[in-house]
């Protein structure tokens, strides 16, 4: 997960965490999440792709 750049931006690392959390540590599923999000929306900021798919993980499991 280090060689993408919203991993290695400090300011994104409390982001990381919060999705790792979210996914169990499956950094694979993560990276899979984000690139997906990446293809849909582009254009965005690092932080907005990890807000976004941090969003649609807590929103989904509310249901």
């Amino acid at each position: 997960m280090g060689s993408k750049p919203y991993f290695s931006n400090p300011k994104n690392r409390k982001l990381q965490k919060r999705l790792l959390i979210l996914l169990n540590g499956d950094a694979t599923t993560a990276e899979r999440l984000l690139k997906q999000q990446r293809q849909r929306h582009q254009g965005e900021s690092d932080e907005w792709y990890l807000e976004k798919v941090i969003y649609d993980l807590e929103r989904d499991r509310r249901c």
